[in-house]
């Protein structure tokens, strides 16, 4: 259902009028937080498919959501609705910062947000955050929004002492852990302190094992909020065709040489849900080498792409959680022994659009 300004309460109107300084206070949290449904491209043995995703979000302006950026990554679509029923849909993505996992989406022309979240500044001291009352909204399971309530355990902003999400992302410095585990859904769903609806954090995820949750601290958008453009479509943000190589952030370089027909494997795992490979080849001279992705998955392999090349190569896959192997091979019509630098690691989408 689309929602224009004039629907807006004379009421709500006048709050945000109270609270310009700080963003529009808004006491509906059911109209902030958004269950997001997603359709997602991945490469599967039969080619590039398209799949369907659910995470969560929240209203941070009237046509700006936050979410993680790994619910947002690789999107074509994003249709949303609220606790209200209200329906959305969004286009286009105005940032992503995946070291931080979070992400701005911006709705189509003709929808409007009804409420949208306060903001919280980074407080003086985040240690006092600790043992704060906070509620979770979240899409649990994809099936149903859920409000949690929960107390803040641990507020982490000193910097020799990261903590890494997971080994396809960098190091993080700053984050809030809280004392249940979330469910599947809710990656992305709004933290808001009971006691005045501010917007605290976005979760991250959960440690079962710990019975904690992850948020990362919403004071992190206020800027981005502030420098915030016009974005980029999806569907051009995440294609995947004629990828720059500077989009590649390379987590690991090889350099190795090789005799006619010779092949070269580099296995590694994807520990992610999706993860967006992206890899370069360089030879040291013109002549015919393919390279290959394949899924290791027990006893069988499953060949993702085997593409033949004359010159470097420049490529991306959205690929699921599993063990890859990349091989190199050489023409068995090679004169003489060969050298290369393959280098692999994630697809950086931010390059293309943030700042613009």
């Amino acid at each position: 259902m689309k929602r224009l300004k004039s629907l807006l309460l004379p009421g709500f109107m006048l709050l945000c009028i109270l609270t310009a300084t700080y963003g529009c206070y808004a006491p509906k949290l059911g109209q902030q937080a958004l269950a997001l449904n997603i359709k997602t491209n991945v490469t599967t043995i039969y080619g590039e498919q398209e799949i369907d995703g659910f995470g969560s979000g929240v209203f941070v302006s009237p046509d700006l959501a936050a979410t993680n950026s790994h619910v947002a990554e690789r999107a074509t679509q994003i249709d949303a609705n609220d606790d209200e029923g209200n329906r959305y849909s969004f286009d286009r993505i105005v940032w992503m910062d995946p070291e931080k996992d979070l992400a701005l989406i911006r709705l189509k022309k003709g929808y409007q947000a009804l409420q949208y979240a306060k903001v919280i500044k980074k407080p003086e001291q985040p240690r006092d955050l600790r043992q704060t009352e906070i509620l979770l909204y979240g899409n649990t399971g994809g099936i149903a929004k859920s409000l949690f309530q929960y107390l803040v355990r641990i507020t982490n902003v000193d910097d020799k002492f990261p903590i890494r999400f997971n080994q396809n992302l960098p190091l993080i410095m700053s984050l809030i852990m809280f004392d249940h585990a979330a469910s599947n859904g809710a990656s992305g769903g709004p933290l808001f302190i009971k006691s005045n609806n501010e917007l605290v954090g976005i979760n991250q995820g959960s440690i079962p094992s710990m019975n904690t949750a992850i948020a990362i601290p919403a004071w992190f958008l206020v800027e981005p909020l502030a420098k915030s453009g016009a974005g980029m479509k999806l569907k051009d943000a995440f294609n995947p065709h004629n990828l720059d190589e500077d989009l590649i952030e390379p987590q690991t370089s090889h350099k190795f040489c090789l005799e006619p027909g010779q092949a070269k494997p580099f296995p590694f795992p994807v520990t992610d849900e999706i993860y967006s490979l992206a890899y370069k080849v360089v030879p040291d001279q013109p002549g015919r080498y393919s390279v290959e992705l394949v899924q290791n998955d027990f006893f069988i392999q499953n060949t993702f792409s085997n593409k033949m090349y004359y010159g470097k190569a420049v490529e991306t896959f959205a690929l699921l959680k599993g063990a890859y192997t990349l091989y190199i091979t050489t023409s068995k019509y090679y004169t003489g022994k060969s050298c290369f630098e393959v280098s692999f690691g994630r697809a950086a989408w931010e390059k293309r659009f943030n700042g613009k």
